[in-house]
């Protein structure tokens, strides 16, 4: 089943006691409806958005189940709005839309677009730089770029493309010490936002980030190797100072990006 609302999950739970109110009756037509992808049955929910948001459900589900152009018909009778717009954003999640595919479902998701498309793009760049060997840098920027550009536009995609492989990047350096041999062939700007990242979230994506605190305690001082790798933060070697002293210029003395967010390159 795809991820409920938080009100779906609450009829959800009303289903399963039994309620024999409206709730409960709009509860188990919900219910009903998304497990047996079945948009039809979410006619018998009384409450209107209710029964917009079991539509878009169920056409996951249909989706799901292999029969995208009946997805696309349910997703199309909902009137235009929030609902339509997610229904649309849904399909393209649910079977992992790529190509004039997802461009085309992504187009209908309205005010979900922008979002449709990350998610697109992110899932294609994903298995790009999954267990990136290094030395293969340069081309897998390459191929993000060209991807990002199809999804973003030109202004916008190789921008896209450079924060993604950051962040790739900033795993592979993890707790340190940041080296040529796990920048691999990235610039040194590439290598200086992998770096950037890395530092504000050290754990990788999963873990915590760095508290603000001793980033301003790290900033006060030198900035050296051994100082920074004091202080329980990823070091450098001497090989990669530039691309380091980059990295602690942008984290000192501009505004930091946000923890786990996208790096930006200057």
């Amino acid at each position: 089943m795809p991820g409920l609302s938080w009100l779906g999950l609450t009829l959800w739970a009303c289903a399963l006691q039994g309620d024999g109110d409206d709730a409960g009756r709009d509860a188990r037509a919900y219910v009903a409806a998304v497990g047996a992808a079945d948009p039809g049955a979410c006619d018998g929910i009384g409450r209107g958005d209710l029964a917009a948001e079991c539509r878009a459900f169920a056409a996951a589900e249909q989706a799901m189940a292999g029969d995208l152009a009946a997805a696309e018909a349910t997703c199309d009778g909902l009137d235009a709005g929030p609902w339509r717009d997610e229904c649309f954003f849904e399909l393209a999640d649910t079977i992992a839309a790529q190509g004039e595919e997802g461009r085309r479902l992504c187009d209908r998701a309205g005010g979900w677009a922008q979002r449709c498309a990350s998610h697109a793009f992110g899932r294609r760049a994903q298995e790009r730089v999954a267990d990136l060997p290094v030395g293969e840098e340069s081309e897998a920027l390459a191929d993000l770029e060209a991807l990002g550009t199809a999804w973003f536009g030109p202004r916008l995609g190789p921008i896209e493309a450079q924060g993604f492989l950051a962040s790739a990047l900033a795993e592979r350096i993890g707790q340190g010490p940041l080296s040529a041999a796990r920048c691999g062939t990235a610039s040194v700007e590439l290598c200086a936002a992998a770096y950037r990242s890395a530092v504000l979230r050290p754990g990788g994506p999963q873990g915590v980030p760095t508290d603000g605190a001793l980033l301003g305690t790290a900033c006060r001082g030198p900035r050296e190797p051994e100082r920074i790798a004091a202080m329980g933060l990823p070091s450098w070697e001497p090989e990669v100072d530039e691309a380091a002293q980059r990295a602690w210029a942008r984290l000192c003395d501009g505004a930091p990006p946000t923890p786990g967010g996208r790096p930006q390159l200057r």
